[in-house]
């Protein structure tokens, strides 16, 4: 049996540029969801399902690396 988690949240997305004004405004607000996701869908998942935050921080780390290493190649050595 498979549990089920849903989750509403609410994310503040940039807009405009802001102080961080180095940044495209694209990258500002993929920064911004990675921060809410990280502060705030984590924990929260982590906590429903009775899985450590550390350790569900650490796999999705892992398989995120994999996932990016299987689709981008790195960049030939100069």
């Amino acid at each position: 049996m498979a549990t089920k988690l849903t989750l509403n949240l609410d994310i503040d997305l940039p807009i405009a540029t802001s102080p961080r004004a180095s940044l495209r405004p694209e990258d500002e607000r993929a920064l911004a969801l990675a921060e809410a996701v990280i502060v705030h869908v984590l924990p929260r998942v982590a906590s429903e399902l009775g899985v450590e935050k550390h350790r569900l921080a650490g796999s999705l780390l892992v398989e995120l690396g994999y996932i990016v290493g299987l689709s981008h190649t790195p960049s030939p050595a100069a």
